[in-house]
């Protein structure tokens, strides 16, 4: 992931600061789990999900934090789980992508908002596994 860690690695920026919180190093596992901003985005989904136990506590990496979490969710939960799980990561890169390249900045509860959007769309249009938010 050309995340600003590895931009800076290879010459192409200043910093490598997170452009999500501007506390930390951005690398992956900051970026899409243990930042401020990004754990804001965890809780909400997580609780809307009806899982608010699962929420990343510390600074664990991505896959770690996803299989113990998986682990703990009912088997009928789980490919939804996953299947938001990537959804959440995915949302959070699009944002950081939008501050990095398009200087366009969301708040957590607009990022919520857009992800529970992108949610729905996705039962909508049949993918009935996320159907768990629609179960909250």
């Amino acid at each position: 992931m050309w995340t600003a860690e590895r931009r800076k690695l290879h010459g192409l920026q200043q910093t490598d600061d997170c452009t999500l919180c501007d506390q930390h190093a951005e690398h992956a596992d900051h970026l899409l789990l243990s930042c401020p901003f990004s754990r804001q985005i965890w809780h909400g989904v997580l609780l809307w999900a009806g899982l608010p136990t699962l929420v990343p506590q510390g600074q664990e990496t991505l896959l770690d934090w996803w299989l113990k979490a998986r682990n703990e969710v009912p088997d009928a939960l789980r490919r939804g789980f996953d299947s938001a799980t990537l959804l959440t990561a995915w949302m959070i890169w699009k944002e950081r992508n939008r501050r990095t390249f398009d200087a366009i900045s969301s708040t957590p509860d607009q990022l919520l908002r857009k992800t529970k959007e992108e949610a729905t769309e996705w039962v909508a249009a049949g993918f009935r596994d996320l159907t768990i938010f629609n179960s909250v």
